[in-house]
């Protein structure tokens, strides 16, 4: 009987070998898939005549663009504000970008404005919605309340990922170069925000990640900067990547940490979905190249790198 015992046991334990290492194999948690999306905030300082001058900088910005589809850098998704200029089409032309969405115009809402939104947002990978809003009426002040101004938001499907990614820029009312008081600027620009996180509840949903980057003409040292978070719901990638709060952000020894957050008027900002996380990884400051031994604009761009996980 001992004899059969030592025979059958182990004979037993290798039988069941396999389901007990399948069972373990079950158990053992899945890795996260990521996919990294790039994302580009650009004011092109794309003011019209006479109030601006092009000298061929929408075309060459377009051109470098392009370079960067070739040479696979390109950003995922550009976010342009200041395009006033009838020569950014040509930017976008040359971009080569195939998918493209104009911001809000005025008289398609009803307002009697002069210029439009000056905001385009141009994307590698198809667009599912788009929805765009101007800021009332009552929500300027100054020059600006001779454009369209307001909020442009797109739906993209990124290949590979499984849930759509939201998309939102915008462009608040500027300070000084506004020619009118500081105490008017502010008062405009909490009403901005007010409808542009309105805005946001109703075009966006809690299953989806979200960037929304643009020009805000806000920073720390600007009244109401601090209401964005909260408002928007979202997070400040900038901050986050130049203070260290975010661990695997990398900013480069190119790009002034301050200058993503602390000391410009253009900011990054983002939230993750019930069904895909993202998490800032790389920030920086790009289009640092003169063109005509001149800046292509009074800003620079604003990329960041972002990682989805799901």
């Amino acid at each position: 009987m001992i004899l059969i015992q030592k025979i059958l046991v182990p004979f037993f334990v290798f039988a069941l070998l396999p389901s007990m290492l399948f069972a373990q194999a079950q158990v053992l948690p899945e890795r996260p898939q990521t996919r990294t999306l790039k994302v580009l905030s650009y004011n092109v300082h794309g003011l019209p005549s006479p109030l601006g001058k092009d000298n061929g900088r929408m075309e060459e910005i377009g051109k470098r663009l392009r370079a960067l589809i070739i040479q696979n850098q390109a950003p995922d998704v550009v976010l342009i504000q200041e395009g006033f200029r009838s020569s950014v089409e040509k930017l976008i032309k040359e971009s080569g970008y195939p998918y493209v969405e104009k911001g809000p115009v005025g008289k398609d809402f009803g307002q009697q404005k002069n210029l439009d939104s000056g905001l385009y947002i141009l994307s590698l990978h198809p667009i599912q919605a788009v929805h765009k809003i101007p800021f009332l009426s009552d929500s300027c002040t100054g020059w600006d309340c001779y454009a369209s101004k307001g909020v442009l938001h797109v739906r993209i499907k990124v290949p590979g990922v499984p849930t759509p990614v939201d998309i939102m820029t915008t462009h608040m009312n500027s300070n000084k170069s506004s020619g009118s008081s500081q105490d008017k600027v502010d008062a405009c620009k909490e009403k901005q925000i007010n409808e542009a996180a309105e805005f946001t509840r109703q075009v966006t949903t809690t299953q989806f990640p979200v960037v929304f980057a643009g020009d805000f003409n806000l920073n720390p040292s600007r009244k109401h900067f601090d209401l964005l978070n909260p408002k928007l719901q979202m997070q400040n990638a900038g901050e986050l990547c130049a203070t260290g709060a975010a661990k695997n952000c990398q900013v480069p020894k190119e790009t002034d940490p301050d200058t993503l957050w602390k000391t410009k008027p253009d900011q990054h900002l983002f939230r993750s979905g019930n069904g895909m996380q993202i998490r800032p990884r790389l920030a920086v400051k790009t289009f640092t190249e003169p063109f005509n031994d001149k800046p292509l604009s009074d800003h620079l761009g604003f990329e960041i790198s972002y990682d989805l996980e799901w």
